[in-house]
């Protein structure tokens, strides 16, 4: 059914024809009536407001009875069951207590002390042996920051020395390998690669390194076969070539050499024409002084070109050095010494105003003095008139033996 829509007009007429409307109360009357309907709404909107929420809070607590209660019982119950458990450690305990040990008991309850103690004390041994690690690891830098330029007979079955040729061809330097002793010498000294230590020592050759070396029934003897087949011409070169047979097999007892070249008795040399062998003294009575390629390299201790006849020259030479084959003093000119002989022991005194400390240069000096005492045949060394006990990892309050070769290298 359609609505009918009326207009303002149609709705003006209409009410004009609806019947006449005359409220017959008076205005106190309507006003009273007013205010009271006023006050009943207040209270009614007052009412409504506590009334839906006290509604809300009982159907929440309606929901959640079943699962505090629950939880409650739980709770009850987990409290009641720690509670027994409790009391009964505690009534465990007290029996415990009261009870004598069985024996298995008191046994392992000893031996886990003991097991304690035992750890304790190793972890306190660890803890000291880490201690004198540490304390003998300080003592190693130390002594190594005291340069050693001679060795003593550390297991000269493992030694090696190989007498090198400085840059100008003037000097053959002794230094000292430390190997495996399984592998022969001979072949040791074959292997020495010069140039892995041109950092260390500077630019030097080896004289033998075109020889096959080989021994046969005698150890004190050493067979040099030469693979060159003009010989070796020169004055200088053939004087290298003999010091570098001097210098590398004197220190291992060798003392003499047999000469050939590709199989061929005898190595053909400029001055002294065919030469079969050299014979190796033992003992060359030469001083020892300082070479140093440049300030970056290491100081070595090296021997005269010329032996000297007594202890007393060396000394001299030591103090003067030889400018012109760039080898240095090794003892200071100021140094005052009187030599004294003892059978195989050389007795030095220096002078009271001589004041020798734990440096590098009295290291050096007193090295030199015992590579040179044993040079001229002395087995010991006694220095008097030293105030410092040490010098460098030498105890200078007893006679020192002398070394057993010079400049160990790495």
């Amino acid at each position: 059914m359609r609505k009918r829509e009326w207009n303002e007009d149609q709705l003006e007429q209409l009410l004009q024809q609806l019947p006449s409307v005359k409220d017959k109360r008076t205005a106190d009357q309507i006003y009273q009536q007013i205010q009271y309907k006023q006050r009943a709404k207040k209270r009614t909107k007052t009412w409504i407001a506590p009334a839906i929420a006290t509604v809300g809070a009982l159907m929440i607590f309606a929901i959640m009875t079943p699962y505090l209660f629950n939880g409650f019982t739980s709770s009850s119950e987990e409290s009641t069951m720690d509670m027994a458990t409790t009391s009964s450690e505690e009534t465990s305990k007290n029996e415990m207590a009261k009870a004598p040990e069985s024996p298995k008991a008191s046994e392992a309850s000893e031996v886990e002390e003991k097991n304690i103690n035992e750890s304790t004390i190793i972890e306190n041994q660890n803890e000291s042996i880490a201690l004198d690690i540490e304390n003998m690891e300080e003592k190693t830098l130390l002594e190594e920051e005291n340069i050693t330029y001679v060795t003593n007979a550390i297991n000269p079955e493992r030694t090696v020395t190989v007498g090198l040729t400085d840059e100008m061809a003037q000097n053959v330097i002794p230094v000292t390998l430390q190997g495996n002793n399984n592998e022969k010498k001979l072949e040791r000294i074959l292997e020495f690669i010069p140039e892995d230590f041109f950092d260390e020592l500077g630019p030097v050759s080896f004289e033998l390194k075109n020889s096959e070396l080989s021994t046969k029934e005698d150890p004190s003897e050493v067979y040099i076969d030469y693979k060159v087949e003009e010989g070796i011409t020169s004055s200088s070169a053939e004087v290298m070539f003999k010091e570098t047979i001097q210098e590398t097999f004197r220190w291992i007892g060798v003392k003499k050499a047999h000469l050939s070249t590709n199989g061929k008795e005898g190595i053909l040399f400029g001055n002294s024409g065919l030469v079969t062998e050299i014979d190796i003294p033992q003992l060359r009575k030469k001083a020892y002084l300082i070479y140093q390629h440049d300030e970056s390299t290491k100081k070595l201790l090296v021997p005269s070109p010329e032996p000297l006849k007594t202890m007393s020259e060396a000394v001299d030479l030591m103090k003067n050095g030889l400018p012109a084959y760039n080898l240095s003093p090794s003892i200071g000119n100021n140094i005052m010494i009187t030599i004294r002989e003892n059978d195989h022991q050389l007795n030095i005194e220096f002078d009271d105003k001589t004041k020798i400390e734990n440096s590098e240069q009295s290291i050096m000096m007193l090295e030199s003095l015992l590579l040179t005492a044993k040079d001229f045949g002395y087995k010991s060394v006694k220095f008097n008139g030293i105030s410092e006990e040490r010098i460098g990892v030498m105890d200078v309050t007893n006679p020192i033996e002398v070394p057993y070769s010079p400049n160990p290298i790495k």
